[in-house]
């Protein structure tokens, strides 16, 4: 039974980012940027289901397997390298208690292996990459590959290198903006305005996408659409609007749909189309 209950999570987790991603890539609002490429599997921290998070690894392994998205967390260390890591304390990646912003890039340890993957508690992954990566890094190897970013703290000097790592890769249309605060994600815009923003809200972006293994994939997302009332917490922001008390009729509407799975299977993962 707790089988049954963990598949209809990640699966409705899943529609809903298909969801969100619909609604904010399909279309080009008046003043925010559209992604031209379609997506139909998205690996949230690179496939943490199948390899240890965030890792060059990972990213190897979902793009390997078909994946058309990738998606991943940034923080910016003591001596201002941009790198790919979810937490900021890293207790619970590595075993030691650091503050990644108080920490060199040079010094920071490697990831536990085997690690928990945090949105399915009692599985694990391991790889032999257990090294924090650079976001340069990523855009090195992966230069056409359409990516996630999810800014994970409210820093001007992460944002800001962000965007110039963007545009010295020349890879706006396929690079988005992630956060789950606007206040983060009005920064971005002014520092990019060529990337498209997304907006994540509430507990339904936490595994979202994920290559989990043993997931049937059409099967999955099958399952996640019956449960997608309950799971689709995610709005997307086309333009950000400035702070106010209440919604007014120019708000963007929630995502109210999802449509059905098709498209390709990704092995030992879950299937999104959108």
């Amino acid at each position: 039974m707790a089988a049954v209950v963990l598949a209809v999570a990640l699966g409705a987790v899943v529609v809903a980012l298909g969801g969100v991603l619909v609604a904010t890539l399909a279309r080009r609002g008046p003043d925010g940027p559209r992604l031209a490429v379609p997506g139909r599997a998205v690996a949230h921290r690179g496939g943490a289901g199948e390899r240890i998070e965030n890792t060059m690894e990972a990213f190897e392994n979902a793009v390997s397997q078909g994946c058309d998205w990738l998606e991943l967390d940034v923080r910016r260390t003591r001596d201002g390298v941009v790198v790919v890591c979810h937490d900021r304390e890293l207790s619970r990646q590595s075993g030691r208690h650091l503050d990644l912003r108080q920490t060199d890039y040079k010094d920071l340890p490697p990831y536990r292996s085997p690690l928990e993957v945090t949105f399915a508690p009692g599985s694990f992954s391991s790889g032999c990459d257990r090294r924090i990566p650079r976001l340069v890094e990523v855009f090195q190897r992966f230069p056409r590959q359409p990516i996630s970013i999810e800014v994970k703290d409210d820093d001007d000097d992460l944002i800001n290198e962000v965007a110039s790592l963007v545009r010295s890769f020349d890879r706006a249309p396929i690079t988005l903006w992630a956060s789950f605060r606007q206040r983060i994600l009005r920064k971005c815009r002014r520092a990019h305005p060529e990337m498209p923003v997304l907006l994540l809200a509430g507990a339904g972006a936490a595994g979202a996408a994920a290559l989990v293994p043993g997931a049937a994939p059409a099967a999955a997302a099958a399952r996640g659409r019956a449960a997608l009332p309950a799971a689709l917490h995610h709005q997307p922001v086309r333009p950000l609007p400035p702070p106010r008390a209440s919604p007014t009729p120019s708000d963007p509407p929630p995502v109210e749909r999802q449509k059905k799975p098709g498209g390709k299977r990704v092995k030992n993962g879950i299937l999104v189309n959108f």
